[in-house]
């Protein structure tokens, strides 16, 4: 069998991640207060638990994606792969493409990434639909 020539495969960008960075620090931030303010009182180490552990959490969502997701596009197909724990992979003919979705937010279009989601007869509804984030 011969192989497909491969026309484009890449990562998400981090910055399509951007607002949970934003989140985090914000975490960060209540948690270092907290850190200062249990040195005088310790009863304040745990609400530095409760802030700085969801911070972690969510500071490590873009570098999940962005390292685990892959995508790759061949002249007959799109290739989403998920490898973290489990292996994922969705696989959708060129063929049976209805509708392509391009998304951008105005941060996104300052550094030239963008979602697009992916419109065919098996994924009719909005949650189920691929989408391609932040390349």
């Amino acid at each position: 069998m011969e192989q497909e020539k491969i026309l484009w495969s890449g990562s998400p960008h981090w910055i399509g991640f951007f607002y949970y960075f934003i989140v985090a620090a914000v975490l960060f931030f209540f948690s270092a207060i907290f850190l200062v303010l249990a040195f005088e009182d310790t009863h304040f180490f745990l609400i530095f638990f409760l802030f700085a552990f969801p911070g972690a959490a969510v500071a490590y969502i873009p570098f999940n994606y962005s390292k685990f997701q892959k995508y790759v596009i061949t002249e007959s197909k799109i290739i989403i792969s998920f490898d973290f724990i489990v292996s994922r992979q969705k696989i959708i003919r060129i063929s049976d493409i209805r509708e392509l979705e391009q998304e951008q937010n105005l941060f996104e279009a300052i550094f030239k990434v963008g979602s697009i989601k992916i419109w065919t007869a098996a994924y009719n509804n909005e949650s189920e639909k691929p989408v391609l984030k932040s390349i």
